[in-house]
């Protein structure tokens, strides 16, 4: 046994049998297993939203892919026509917005051709975005048959 003076008070010295913790011990160890805690809580988090974006990537270009099937099924539009249509849409989740763009272009040199014009080759671009996720942009060609 060792003699240690009070930390609390002024009272004379008394007998303390050292074992256990300290208060000072259990202090530190707290405060690195809390750093630690949060290290791991913050790597969970970062992994989450990193799912979260892989997952809302993969689904733009599923739906994409999708909108690039249904126009590779559709009938070929001429845009030479005054009256033509538009491509069809899929019906787009919430939260998702789908965009064609469709450019007539020369068969001989790939060169857009002005609007009104169309000599049976078109080059379509597919849009997927998602608000405030970014987008994704598909290309295929649509030929008059």
């Amino acid at each position: 046994m060792r003699l240690r003076k009070s930390f609390f008070s002024s009272l004379p010295a008394v007998f303390v049998k050292e074992s256990g913790v300290s208060l000072l011990e259990v202090m530190i160890s707290l405060v690195i297993f809390s750093t630690l805690a949060a290290i791991f809580m913050g790597g969970l988090s970062t992994a989450y939203r990193i799912d979260l974006v892989s997952n809302e990537k993969y689904r733009m270009e599923a739906l994409a892919r999708s909108q690039i099937e249904l126009l590779r099924a559709s009938n070929y539009i001429d845009f030479s026509n005054p009256q033509h249509g538009d491509y069809d849409l899929l019906v787009s989740p919430e939260g998702f917005n789908i965009q064609l763009t469709v450019t007539s272009v020369d068969p001989a040199t790939g060169q857009a051709l002005p609007s009104g014009q169309d000599n049976g080759i078109q080059v379509i671009t597919v849009t997927v975005s998602k608000n405030y996720s970014g987008s994704v942009n598909f290309q295929t060609y649509k030929v008059s048959k």
